[in-house]
């Protein structure tokens, strides 16, 4: 469809001189409904002049152009995210407003700088033909010449015999030959000032001089340097013309040789601002060149400091004998939007541009596949909305109450369920594919201290409680395919009702390492703060070394919970034991200073032998990065763990990772998971989506489905056991026993054999949604909200 004429129309640029490609990101309003168009379109460019124009595709250039934009009087902003804002200009300011999105800030600026000369170039013209009709008026006798004006000098000459009226009017036109001389001397800049016009004229006339000719600054543009003065041409007018000024002396015709002496100086004067001119913009590229000159020296500095950083990092590395190159399987990072070659779109309004947009785009909060292609996971969540509870209501409302029977609003929780928030203990998983990789037992060590002080990273931001898991509910994470490895949890018990406080067992695999972990932890209550106590023991097992390590989780301090903004810090000791050569790692979480901030979220260590010996020193933020140094030169420290920057909007999303919002869509990795699957779990997705009050209701619900089914055992005299792990006995501490995992559980997903299990539903209310049926509608719908798992197809892609 055609592009209306008052439209905000974003655009990405792939830079050319004066014709490109572009891709088109739209929004469309037809009548009054808003249609949101997907992705970014491919769109051709032509700047000519003054005038920026967009086309469909080169072939559309015949029919005319979509839109079309004067540069003479816009408006170029640059916004955040290489993105350049070209508004229409005037006191009307009507027109198209374009929304530029360069690939980089180099490429943003050259194309700051392309447009910015041609709205300058536009600029000069203008000033040009006003000065030019100025001395095109003081200079009117000159521009009426005589019929014979255009015969040459020397054929004049010829007619000395003519009266002295005649001779004056000869001489006339012989001057009015020297101005046309003198003016085509000067090249073609004078031409074209005084053939171009300015059709949008609407800014006051400083008068400045300080102007270059279309051609000089399409000159520069091109070559770096403006057009040669032609000072040869104008010492052969002048030479030509002596002989004219001594025959004029001769004849005694003072008035004849004055006004070509003045045409003559006025010429000359002329040709002397051209060339002020000229030396001003010589200074001005001078100036430029210079500065980019400065500015590469400094950048080849730079990269030199990089070049030696590096060097010395790699010579340090190695001399640790730390691995440097990454050898796990990167994620799938090709372009989340599409590219759809035949769509029609539709044009917004200019206040309708994606930067005043409430939330993330479709293609964002959906995960997607097609055309064969890997799996692209979104990459947002809907903003959380602005909504406060007051504590102190919940407090007067539990006056009389069974603690146990009243539920906590989901206002204090994030969106994901304590099994998913578990297993973000993964995201750096690459710690251990490098650690598998060293060859001597402190060097993995190394790599297995910087994974627990990883784990610790995505809590960074975050001050939301993750939902209580319902007991028996489980959660899958299938990375194999990505990054080589898999994680199961579920909720376990030593007793029926048991999620509070939370027991997960936890098991992930890949083909190098077993990573499995009991979590429980207790939590204590003191007035401004409370203090999480992690009680559960983590072990990690490398297959082709046999190195066997555990360590237990430090406290976790939440502070300001009445007042103030929430905030938390890591605190204590967290000891590692390679148990099979008696290496072991000491790690210090240090508490925030009274006095100072630097503390805050430190963390420091040191890596011994079994005899004691200090091998390596790590310190640093649990929350930023990790490095490492040997006691022989404590000054060359190594950056061994590094967090990702936070993604887009991160606050408006809970704080949450990349991992953690991946984890609660259900891709095709995860596509026939077990029903009791965390990501099924309908108040959770009823929260993420923004419905809270609803949440709590179906939060609700769900509790006291699950006091039904304590109920239904104690009846039967049953007792609920854990369906994929067992307790069995600690392969370290033989007096106690862990829950570890059993197995079968990928082999019944394989084979879709989860009906041979006797699985509860753990999200079953039918016994209780009498005590509200509109929440329990609302609880199955939400069940399946982020079930992605299925490829698009050429039906469902366009919707």
């Amino acid at each position: 469809m055609v592009v209306s004429e008052c439209t905000s129309v974003p655009v990405v640029l792939e830079q050319r001189v004066f014709e490109l490609f572009v891709e088109i990101s739209v929004l469309g309003m037809v009548g009054s409904s808003l249609c949101w168009q997907k992705g970014f379109q491919q769109r051709y460019f032509v700047l000519d002049g003054r005038s920026l124009a967009y086309y469909r595709s080169p072939a559309e250039m015949a029919q005319g152009c979509r839109g079309s934009l004067n540069l003479l009087d816009a408006k170029i902003e640059t916004t955040p995210g290489n993105n350049i804002i070209i508004q229409p200009g005037g006191t009307r300011r009507t027109g198209q407003v374009f929304h530029l999105r360069a690939k980089s800030d180099q490429e943003r600026q050259s194309w700051i700088d392309t447009l910015q000369l041609a709205k300058q170039m536009a600029g000069n013209l203008r000033q040009a033909h006003r000065k030019q009709q100025r001395r095109s008026s003081s200079l009117a006798v000159f521009d009426a010449p005589a019929k014979d004006s255009a015969m040459p000098l020397s054929d004049r000459d010829d007619e000395s015999s003519e009266s002295a009226d005649k001779h004056e009017i000869r001489q006339d036109n012989a001057s009015t030959a020297v101005l046309k001389e003198i003016t085509a001397a000067g090249g073609n800049n004078s031409e074209s000032l005084l053939s171009t016009a300015d059709d949008n004229d609407n800014d006051d006339d400083d008068g400045s001089d300080d102007f270059f000719s279309d051609e000089e600054s399409m000159e520069v543009y091109k070559t770096g340097r403006p057009n040669r003065l032609d000072t040869q041409g104008l010492r052969q007018i002048i030479t030509r013309h002596d002989a004219r000024f001594e025959e004029c002396l001769q004849h005694e015709n003072m008035q004849g040789m004055a006004e070509t002496w003045r045409a003559m100086q006025s010429k000359v004067l002329d040709f002397l601002d051209d060339a002020d001119r000229r030396l001003q913009l010589w200074e001005h590229i001078l100036h430029k060149n210079e500065q980019q000159r400065k500015d590469l020296e400094a950048a080849v500095e730079s990269l030199a400091h990089d070049n030696r950083k590096l060097e010395r990092g790699a010579e340090m590395a190695a001399k640790m004998g730390l691995v440097l190159d990454d050898t796990k399987l990167e994620e799938d990072d090709e372009i989340r939007s599409r590219q759809d070659d035949d769509d029609e779109f539709f044009d917004a309004a200019s206040d309708l541009s994606p930067q005043s947009s409430p939330g993330p785009t479709p293609n964002e909060l959906v995960g997607h596949s097609y055309q064969g292609k890997p799996f692209v996971f979104r990459t947002a969540i809907p903003f959380k909305p602005n909504k406060r509870v007051s504590l102190w209501k919940i407090m007067k409302d539990c006056i009389g109450k069974d603690l146990s029977k009243i539920p906590m609003p989901v206002n204090f929780n994030e969106p994901i369920s304590f099994t998913q928030r578990l297993s973000e203990d993964l995201e750096y998983s690459e710690l251990l594919d490098k650690a598998v990789r060293c060859t001597s037992s402190q060097q993995r060590l190394a790599y297995v201290a910087a994974f627990t002080i990883s784990s610790f990273s995505s809590g960074a931001d975050r001050t939301g409680k993750p939902f209580n898991p319902l007991l028996g509910e489980t959660f899958e994470l299938d990375r194999f395919q990505t990054k080589g490895w898999r994680v199961l949890l579920e909720q376990a018990s030593r007793n029926w009702v048991s999620h509070h406080p939370p027991i997960a067992a936890f098991h992930a695999e890949s083909q190098d390492w077993v990573f499995w972990q009991e979590f429980s932890m207790d939590s204590k209550f003191r007035g401004k703060y409370l203090e999480i106590i992690p009680t559960g023991v983590s072990h990690l097992v490398f297959k082709k070394t046999g190195d066997h390590y555990t360590w237990t989780k430090v406290h976790t301090t939440v502070h300001n919970i009445i007042l103030g903004k929430l905030w938390m810090e890591n605190n204590g000791l967290m000891e590692i034991v390679n148990h099979k050569h008696g290496d072991k790692c000491t790690l210090e979480y240090l508490r925030a200073s009274f006095f100072s901030n630097n503390d805050l979220h430190s963390v420091r260590g040191n890596i011994k032998d079994s005899s004691g010996n200090v091998h390596f020193t790590l310190e640093g933020k649990w929350h930023t990065l990790i490095t490492i140094s040997t006691p022989d030169a404590p000054e060359d420290k190594v950056v061994i763990w590094q967090r990702t920057p936070p993604i887009t909007n991160f606050d408006k999303m809970y704080g949450f990772t990349r991992m953690a919002i991946e984890s609660n869509e259900l891709s095709p990795y995860e596509a026939g998971c077990a029903m009791t699957d965390s990501r099924y779990r309908p108040d959770k997705n009823l929260m993420e989506i923004g419905d809270w009050d609803m949440a709590n209701r179906v939060k609700h619900l769900l509790e006291e489905g699950q006091r039904h089914r304590r109920r239904e055992y104690d009846r039967l005299k049953q007792r609920w056991v854990p369906m994929w792990f067992e307790p069995r006995a600690d392969p370290i501490h033989a007096n106690r026993k862990t829950f570890q995992y059993k197995g079968g559980y990928w082999e019944a997903k394989s084979q879709a054999r989860f009906g041979q299990f006797p699985l509860v539903d753990v999200y079953d209310i039918r016994p209780v949604e009498s005590k509200d049926t509109e929440a329990a509608v609302r609880a199955r719908e939400a069940m399946t909200l982020n079930d992605h798992s299925q490829p698009l197809t050429s039906d469902n892609e366009d919707k």
